[in-house]
């Protein structure tokens, strides 16, 4: 198997396994990892294509690889922390390999079918969202479907202002996140359908400013998962590990039996 890249945050007795977002790396973890100190001990993983991490042969096969990669590295069970695509992942982990996982904190999961039956509406917009990253796509205008993209999942900050690296790695990513859409989207792993086996405690976490169809995916993971906790953070965003890292650590810990 292809050695992923993983980094460890902390030395603490709670052993915990997190997964990033989209054009992201495992680096972004590090403020809500120093937020749980001295609790646990994070490893923090790259996902395909990211960071350290080798990329897929083709960007359909991203979240396939990225749960085979954890269940690879994940030696023994382990407290699941995901957000954004890497908390679909958490996700999917959870229904195909449950001996891996003691627990999951998901932050906002953008595992858009989910949406589907809850709100169609907004479903459908979401749908539209996407295939105008397609059209951007098809046209090579990398930049113009990072852009557009971080419009609705960054972090506020205009376009422009981000530094040119950054936005340089974020259009090279973009094959990545389209090539996500039938497994978001369209549900192609067959996920949705066996969320209710996921037995383990979990949170939903999300932000009150984020992206309309968070709520829906929330609500139906919600009433799927038996005992599945809600948590709303006022005035954060989609990108809250970044924005409020001490806030979503205080809820994890909160959900695992640590902190205060």
């Amino acid at each position: 198997m292809t050695t992923p890249f993983v980094r460890t945050f902390g030395d603490g007795p709670v052993p915990v396994f997190a997964l990033h977002c989209s054009l992201a790396h495992s680096g972004s973890w590090g403020g809500v990892a120093k937020a749980c100190d001295p609790y646990v001990t994070m490893q923090a993983m790259d996902l395909p294509g990211h960071g350290k991490s080798p990329k897929p042969a083709r960007p359909e096969e991203a979240a396939e690889l990225a749960v085979a990669w954890a269940a690879e590295v994940i030696e023994t069970p382990m407290h699941l922390f995901g957000h954004s695509f890497g908390a679909y992942v958490a996700l999917r982990l959870a229904v195909e390999h449950p001996e891996k996982v003691l627990s999951l904190s998901l932050y906002e999961p953008v595992f858009f079918a989910a949406a589907r039956e809850f709100d169609p509406e907004v479903y459908a917009a979401r749908f539209s969202e996407m295939a105008e990253l397609d059209g951007l796509m098809a046209a090579q205008d990398h930049e113009g479907a990072a852009k557009r993209f971080v419009q609705d999942w960054g972090g506020g900050m205009p376009w422009e202002m981000l530094p040119e690296e950054m936005r340089n790695m974020m259009a090279a990513g973009m094959p990545l996140v389209v090539g996500a859409n039938e497994t978001l989207i369209e549900d192609s792993a067959d996920i949705l359908s066996r969320v209710s086996e996921i037995s383990v405690p979990t949170l939903l976490m999300d932000g009150a400013e984020s992206h309309p169809i968070v709520k829906p995916i929330q609500d139906s993971l919600a009433e799927k998962i038996a005992g599945a906790q809600r948590q709303t953070l006022a005035g954060v965003g989609h990108m809250g590990l970044i924005s409020h890292p001490k806030d979503v650590a205080a809820a994890y810990l909160a959900h695992i039996g640590m902190g205060a």
